[in-house]
């Protein structure tokens, strides 16, 4: 059977981050977290993971997560507790462990709309002053408060001592100008996970999958086809 795409955004995002990969993958979904906008956001990536189990329980296999930030912790998450839920991962500008500093929730906490131009500017390589103007009205749209427990979220998230019993193949993407989840992240979980394939995209920052659309799908498209041949 062809492997289903389950895309999972990540701290402060909504279902619009895959905005480009939904029209490409037929039949995928494409979840928005508790607080994103709907709901309350939970402070934990243990907590957004055990969410994601629960949603996708009933969803036909064979199930990808392709998790982009936050969403790659939670999807790594729901591969260590929930193994049987999960026959492959694509982690895209992610790690098995996520730096947020301090001063970023306290500049959430007192001025929202800077810290978000502050993450876009930081994460999009290059960007225009109208790209940043357009992602930072998206990105404000889950609010102050989940932006600020995603990043509690991100603050505790660490697996790294737990990749080797990631027991599925794992695609990790990262763009090579990175400033928020810089590639030496995902090659750490390239390194501890048994059947990783690590790729850095050149040109692009923490959101490639809108920098670099194309590159990404075909990543992606790749990795299902691989696992539909392998499993065949």
């Amino acid at each position: 059977m062809v492997p289903r795409p389950i895309f999972i955004h990540g701290a402060g995002g909504g279902a619009d981050t895959w905005r480009h990969q939904e029209p490409r993958f037929e039949g995928c979904y494409v979840l928005a977290l508790p607080g994103h906008p709907a709901g309350i956001a939970f402070d934990s990536v243990g907590a957004y993971a055990e969410w994601t189990a629960a949603a996708i329980t009933d969803i036909p296999g064979p199930r990808v997560l392709v998790g982009h930030s936050m969403g790659g912790g939670v999807a790594l998450q729901v591969a260590l507790d929930r193994p049987g839920l999960v026959d492959g991962l694509v982690l895209v500008g992610s790690g098995a462990r996520l730096f947020v500093p301090e001063t970023a929730s306290e500049l959430a906490r007192a001025d929202f709309p800077a810290e978000c131009e502050r993450l876009l500017r930081k994460g999009w390589w290059e960007p225009d002053d109208a790209t940043i103007a357009a992602e930072v009205e998206l990105l404000g749209l889950a609010g102050q408060e989940t932006l600020i427990r995603d990043y509690a979220a991100c603050r505790t998230f660490d697996v790294v001592h737990r990749l080797g019993e990631i027991g599925v193949p794992v695609l990790l993407v990262t763009g090579e100008r990175d400033g928020l989840t810089p590639p030496v992240l995902a090659d750490e979980v390239a390194r501890g996970v048994r059947q990783a394939l690590f790729v850095v995209v050149s040109d692009a920052g923490h959101w490639v999958m809108s920098q670099r659309p194309g590159v990404v799908d075909l990543l992606v498209a790749g990795f299902l086809a691989r696992l539909e041949l392998t499993n065949a």
